[in-house]
């Protein structure tokens, strides 16, 4: 059940996350490729988000 909600929530920051990047990029990309970008950003996100909870678990395990 833990894992479940990990990566529900995994999914949930970075969706957010790639909401907060997208208006930031925006005015430095041609609109033809605004898309493209930003289904090139979301799998980075997803990838930082998921090692950084992933770090977080590892450290509660070893801290009791």
């Amino acid at each position: 059940m833990q894992s479940v909600v990990e990566g529900l929530s995994t999914v949930a920051i970075a969706y957010y996350a790639v909401g907060l990047i997208s208006p930031t990029i925006e005015p430095f990309v041609d609109p033809q490729h605004e898309e493209w970008v930003k289904a090139g950003i979301a799998p980075v996100v997803i990838g930082v988000v998921w090692l950084t909870m992933v770090r977080i678990r590892n450290r509660f395990k070893r801290d009791p």
